[in-house]
């Protein structure tokens, strides 16, 4: 078994990757787990034993890993890796963790020696790269795995196991605008229903 699915998103910050997930999880009534790979410190193998728990005997090893505790409380969930690629080069304890999920749809807790089912999970990995590139519409799920691959160094064994890439565009100030009127909107309507108010449309506000 593999995860339900599984997406690559990438291009420059503030352009709704990590909202889009977010929303995803929302439509399917689903928990979201989001983890900022791109902030982790420490050496090879501290985000192996932070995701997957350490090892019996280990600082932290009463807990597990806060992926795996995740995945057993929520077998059905949306999880976010962001900023991907940064620990994949010099952690290879993690990367091999996270390709034992990828590839078999489980994990197991380092720390219990149990394993948690993640096949009906949907994982997305977010990223900056390619925010500079130009023409990405063009270029169809092949390519876009190639230039992710040369730009990054991340092996096949890894890209192989990606289903989609989607790359985001820079929004437009037009979408930014419907954007600030969707959240604002969203605030006002849960704002009146709590007071029992008339509804007031947001371009009047």
């Amino acid at each position: 078994a593999r995860v339900t699915e599984l997406f690559c998103n990438f291009c420059a910050t503030g352009v709704g990757k990590t909202e889009m997930a977010e929303s995803l999880a929302r439509a399917l009534c689903w928990p979201q787990k989001f983890f900022p790979l791109g902030q982790s410190g420490g050496g090879t193998g501290t985000l192996a034993w932070k995701l997957f728990g350490p090892e019996p005997g280990y600082v932290g090893s009463q807990t597990g890993g806060e992926l795996t505790q995740f995945l057993r409380a929520n077998p059905e969930s949306v999880i976010v890796f962001d900023e991907f690629e940064k620990p994949l080069h010099n952690d290879p304890t993690f990367f091999q963790s996270l390709l034992n999920l990828l590839s078999e749809g489980r994990v197991k807790d380092n720390s219990c020696g149990q394993t948690y089912d993640a096949s009906h999970c949907i994982v997305i990995f977010t990223s900056n790269l390619l925010a500079h590139e130009p023409d990405l519409d063009h270029l169809d799920g092949a390519q876009l795995k190639s230039l992710l691959g040369a730009q990054t160094g991340l092996p096949q064994e890894f890209l192989g196991r990606i289903r989609g890439v989607v790359p985001f565009r820079g929004l437009q100030p037009i979408e930014v605008e419907q954007i600030a009127k969707n959240i604002v909107g969203g605030m006002l309507t849960k704002f009146l229903a709590h007071n029992q108010l008339k509804h007031v449309h947001v371009d009047k506000v």
